[in-house]
């Protein structure tokens, strides 16, 4: 099975580090007919006390940006990481932004790169010069 998130929370703090938490969404009710799209019910998924939880965290970020699922402009191309997390080798964001790292005072040790945490409710674009740090959360999948 496909796993799928939804972002709970997105926060910018000090010194320019941006966390993002996500949980798995997981199957959250009875199979409901499907009102004629397919001929099999689909079962409901959300959040749930057996949910995994993942904290995310950037640190040296000069720029992101948040855009609904449906407009996600991730290429097919792009890396997977884990099932929320994918890395952007080139894009067109990374192009427009990269010029402007620098006025974010972003210390440029590997380059610039793009991240993508990736859930059903949003999308998150990460431009950074550092890898993320990915925290399995406490209480995970109780």
């Amino acid at each position: 099975m496909s796993k799928f998130h939804w972002l709970e929370k997105l926060e910018l703090g000090e010194l320019q580090v941006l966390t993002a938490c996500v949980a798995e969404l997981l199957p959250s009710g009875r199979p409901e007919p499907s009102l004629g799209l397919t001929t099999h019910a689909l079962t409901p998924i959300g959040v749930t006390a057996g949910s995994r939880r993942y904290q995310v965290q950037f640190r040296n970020v000069g720029a992101y940006k948040v855009v609904p699922e449906p407009y996600n402009e991730v290429s097919s191309s792009a890396s997977h990481l884990e099932p929320f997390l994918l890395r952007e080798m080139a894009s067109s964001y990374l192009e427009q932004m990269e010029g402007a790292m620098h006025l974010a005072n972003i210390p440029n040790v590997d380059g610039v790169m793009h991240y993508v945490v990736y859930a059903e409710n949003h999308v998150v674009h990460v431009l950074t010069s550092s890898d993320p740090t990915i925290l399995a959360m406490a209480g995970n999948g109780s």
